[in-house]
């Protein structure tokens, strides 16, 4: 287990070790549970792991009780969780949670009902003391977590798949291991990693941004990580475009340039700091992922940070990466995804995503992102309809709500992804299992549908993100 950090803004040495790691009564939630199952795992394959302090979801229910929320009046909970005051018994929760971290930017994140990303949780970030200050800013993120848990998308995300409304979070809190950017008075970690082992082709996938939280932004790239061998100083070479870091426990934004003179190494520059990400890096990941699967375990989604010399594990997660068989091909095909031949990095993630086979007899056509009330009272009346949308996946996160589609059986788009649509690998969507294929949609399958309306169709959608490859066939 990694202790021993270097303190922001003064460069000491410090050495974390909680008394506990564990506040509250009850079961662990997910996300923790997940990490400390995998723990010894990781650490003999060479990735490293976290210290971390866990508040259970029971620690809250009697401050939830208080608040006097409800997953049945879900909208009233916000304002009641905000209005109820923490006791001082929870209040001395939280200052232990976040004590052992003194001097270190810390994260505090939902230990939400699923140890695998959906993006849906709320987080946050500070700079942690003892202070009063500090403690009350960390309580209003506790809060924050403690909402999340009744907002839309995450109550139809549990209606979707069928967990419990009362199983509410936990919070977890964890050292965020940076690295100085001297010049902009930034302290970040260089790169985040999203990932699933044995993902395809026997590889692992990898989705990667630059600082706090990088692969879940806009900017994020993906990739098998065997294509890194030789594409990665032109596929890293785009996250120049934008950084992340923090400032006195704040998230900023950087801008950046890039010198790709040498190819063999790639050389990001952060604010006069050059950062070079290269054989050393990537040879560490390449060789965890390789020790996973000499293991013989069961494929992973994994969250990683890179503090410029290790990899460590932030959150962790089994999936189950099921087979798919190609159905046969009998109707009128108005889409199909496709490796292209002479691509050398294809596109895994990006135009399909999930593996399945669907069969709807009901298509929505959405041209606008001025539909969203629209989409919203279909999907709350209607399931198991594809949504067709005449725009990039990317309105899924910029314009619309999870929970504006949440009963969809698949997405289709009708312009391809050149980056990540949605966060943690499109993460709700994938726990979800809604299939999504994102390309170019026959114009009369389209001028036959009712922008706005359910329209009659008898579809089959194929997705197989293991072969990149799918289609859509309407049978008339």
């Amino acid at each position: 287990m990694k202790t021993n950090f270097t303190t922001p803004h003064s460069n000491k040495e410090v050495t974390v070790k909680p008394e506990r790691d564990t506040i509250g009564p009850g079961g662990l939630g997910a996300k923790t549970a997940g990490l400390r199952k995998h723990q010894p795992l990781l650490e003999r394959c060479g990735f490293g792991y976290l210290p971390q302090v866990a508040i259970t979801p029971g620690f809250f229910s009697d401050f939830l009780r208080r608040a006097g929320v409800s997953h049945e009046a879900p909208e009233e909970a916000p304002r009641a969780i905000r209005s109820t005051d923490f006791s001082k018994t929870e209040l001395e929760a939280i200052r232990a949670s976040v004590q052992p971290f003194s001097e270190l930017y810390a994260a505090v994140r939902s230990d939400e009902c699923t140890a695998a990303g959906t993006g849906l949780g709320a987080s946050g970030f500070v700079l942690a003391d003892n202070s009063e200050e500090i403690i009350g800013r960390v309580a209003g993120i506790v809060k924050g977590i403690l909402a999340s848990d009744f907002s839309r998308d995450m109550v139809a995300f549990k209606r979707r798949v069928g967990l419990p409304m009362k199983q509410t979070p936990g919070v977890l809190v964890m050292p965020v291991d940076t690295t100085p950017i001297p010049s902009a008075g930034i302290h970040t970690t260089l790169f985040h990693v999203n990932a699933v082992n044995d993902f395809a082709r026997g590889d692992a996938l990898i989705q990667m941004g630059i600082g706090i939280g990088g692969a879940n932004r806009k900017f994020a790239r993906v990739v098998l990580l065997g294509d890194l061998d030789t594409s990665h100083p032109r596929f890293l070479s785009d996250y120049a475009e934008t950084a992340y870091g923090f400032s006195n426990g704040a998230m900023k934004q950087l801008k950046e340039g890039v010198d790709e003179s040498d190819l063999a190494d790639l050389e990001l520059e952060f604010g006069g700091l050059t950062q070079s990400l290269g054989a050393d890096a990537i040879s560490d990941l390449r060789h965890g992922f390789h020790a996973l699967k000499a293991n013989g375990n069961p494929p992973l989604y994994m969250e990683l940070a890179y503090n410029g010399y290790h990899w460590l594990v932030i959150q962790c997660s089994n999936v189950i990466q099921k087979h798919v068989t190609r159905p046969e091909e009998t109707g009128k095909k108005i889409l199909e995804v496709k490796p292209e031949p002479m691509q050398l990095s294809p596109r895994f993630g990006l135009n399909v995503s999930g593996r399945g086979i669907i069969e709807s007899g009901k298509a929505v056509l959405v041209r606008a992102t001025t539909d969203l009330a629209t989409l919203a009272a279909i999907n709350k009346a209607t399931k198991d309809y594809v949504l067709v949308l005449d725009m990039d996946l990317r309105a899924l996160s910029d314009h619309f709500s999870f929970a504006d589609y949440s009963n969809a059986a698949a997405i289709i788009s009708t312009q391809e992804t050149k980056r990540p649509a949605i966060s943690h690998f499109n993460g709700a969507l994938r726990e979800a299992g809604i299939a999504v294929l994102a390309g170019d949609v026959d114009e009369d399958f389209l001028n036959g549908l009712k922008s706005g309306e359910i329209s009659s169709r008898d579809l089959l959608v194929y997705a197989n993100d293991e072969l990149e490859e799918g289609f859509v066939l309407d049978r008339g």
